[in-house]
């Protein structure tokens, strides 16, 4: 090891600066005008978190956005209806005064719970959902060996080539957090006519690459439109989008490792006269980018001729496992909650997933939660929605961890194939998930450290000392250093006043 090399090295790990979540439950009241048929049936209501904003001040971190509510209900004329509604929420998490940071280093993740919705007048309705946040930040904290004399200067060449070193090397990361927004169009030509009646439309991620200062971000956005035909009868038409998107991301280059997940913050679907099923979708993404870094701790000090008093400080190191875009497959197989009637049909089925925990078991993080389908069944004239629901878990290399895992994920759910039994709904959805797993390695590297007065001014003869002195110096310039005789020099390590030092230790005693 070249200490010498080492006084001139910054070593630096990545800590968890906060990782906080709060929940705060949104509400509100919707009063549709009367051009809108009365509620017969409320068949469903989606919500859906729109991140606006995230401030940092002195004061902490706001976080901001809207709620997108979906209501579709069966109206008194028979058919079915949806109508939007949209409210706020916000959320105010204190921030430790030592972090810092900027928005970058800052992830926001924010997911729905509890969503419902209850009719209080033919055409008025209240809605309400739980909006969870968690944020999360790192921060570097300095683990370099500051070497001070008793009066506080920079202890002398001769104090710290005294000093004996255990170094090692200790995984770290630099991690940073990048938002984009984008807008796609897209046309289905039908050869029927058709009013649309309810649309959804979700970012499913596919790739992400980091580049100079970029990060390309790559998938698909779905849209699922139910449309109701001239003769009365529900379809549902389903188009795919491709995007990809370059996303600016200061720090960025390449080898760094990618993920991103996003939200679709607006889609219009209209009819026109030619036939043709025109989409519009407004979407926002957001980047997480990381690079796997090490950095150099010293472990443990001691001197042969030097009394030393060492600072240790105590830092939890945080090391990525696994930072990655991926899709699979997941069967559902659920009980109906009704026997179901002859001429039963599915006209839609749209989902949604969350992950609620992380495990390490057997050095992988097992991520593990659920999705949930909706599957809008046709029956004689009524829509009934059937839930289904199935486990999900996802998998990611954690070799070497230790600590409590920190983690991040985002489901999103693409291509949904259903089928009816009398009494079981059987389904295949195919899951797109974001996936940021990281652990924290703890350690007490000494990164500071008070010489002393000098014990002896000579050694023992038995006692022999070494320097590691940096590559490229010559032997002359060490032995000078060390108030060595050049002869003496050559004589005990078998070199020439000439040669330069290839980083091996030098005997000068």
């Amino acid at each position: 090891m070249d200490i010498s090399a080492i006084d001139k090295r910054e070593g630096q790990l990545s800590v968890c600066a906060f990782e906080q979540t709060q929940t705060a439950e949104v509400m509100g009241e919707l009063t549709m005008p009367d051009y809108y048929p009365e509620i017969k049936k409320v068949v469903a209501v989606t919500a859906e978190p729109l991140p606006d904003t995230k401030y940092l001040s002195e004061a902490g971190l706001e976080i901001g956005g809207t709620v997108a509510f979906s209501l579709l209900y069966l109206g008194d004329d028979g058919a079915l209806t949806c109508v939007p509604y949209v409210t706020e929420y916000s959320h105010s998490f204190p921030i430790d005064r030592d972090f810092r940071g900027s928005g970058s280093d800052i992830s926001a993740v924010s997911v729905k719970e509890s969503v419902s919705c209850r009719p209080l007048a033919p055409r008025t309705v209240s809605m309400k959902a739980r909006i969870k946040s968690t944020v999360t930040a790192d921060k570097r904290v300095g683990c370099a060996l500051n070497c001070l004399a008793e009066d506080g200067s920079q202890a002398s060449v001769e104090a710290r080539h005294s000093i004996e070193r255990l170094e090692t090397e200790i995984g770290t990361l630099q991690r940073y957090c990048f938002s984009a927004t984008g807008s796609i169009s897209g046309e289905e030509k039908l050869s029927y006519k058709v009013k649309p009646v309810w649309c959804r439309a979700s970012v499913l991620p596919k790739s992400a690459s980091a580049g100079n200062e970029t990060v390309t971000a790559a998938g698909d956005i779905l849209v699922t439109c139910l449309v109701q035909t001239e003769s009365g009868d529900y379809r549902t038409i389903t188009k795919k989008l491709p995007f990809e998107e370059q996303i600016s991301a200061p720090g960025a280059e390449s080898g760094c490792e990618c993920g991103f997940f996003g939200r679709v913050a607006s889609v219009s679907v209209a009819y026109g006269d030619e036939g043709d099923l025109s989409i519009d979708c407004e979407y926002d993404l957001d980047a997480v980018c990381a690079k796997r870094e090490s950095a150099v701790i010293v472990e443990d000090v001691y001197s042969t001729e030097y009394a030393v008093s060492e600072k240790r400080e105590s830092l939890p190191s945080r090391e990525l496992w696994s930072l990655d875009n991926k899709s699979f497959p997941v069967v559902l197989d659920s009980r109906r909650a009704g026997l179901g009637a002859e001429g039963d049909r599915i006209i839609a089925s749209f989902g949604e997933g969350r992950m609620d925990r992380c495990d390490v078991i057997d050095g992988k993080a097992v991520l593990s939660g659920d999705i949930s389908l909706k599957v809008l069944v046709l029956r004689e004239g009524e829509v009934i929605c059937e839930d289904v629901t199935a486990p999900v878990k996802a998998e990611v290399l954690a070799e070497g961890a230790e600590g409590s895992p920190i983690w991040q994920c985002d489901l999103a759910i693409g291509a949904i194939e259903c089928s009816l039994e009398e009494s079981a709904i059987r389904a295949r959805a195919e899951v797109y998930l974001y996936a940021y797993a990281a652990g924290e390695k703890k350690c007490a590297p000494v990164t500071g450290l008070t010489v002393g007065r000098k014990e002896r001014d000579t050694l023992d003869s038995t006692c022999i000392r070494i320097i590691y002195p940096e590559k490229g110096k010559r032997v002359w310039d060490i032995a000078k250093e060390m108030k060595l005789s050049i002869g003496e020099c050559e004589r005990k390590n078998k070199i020439s006043r000439r040669d330069s030092s290839d980083g091996s230790p030098v005997i000068v005693r």
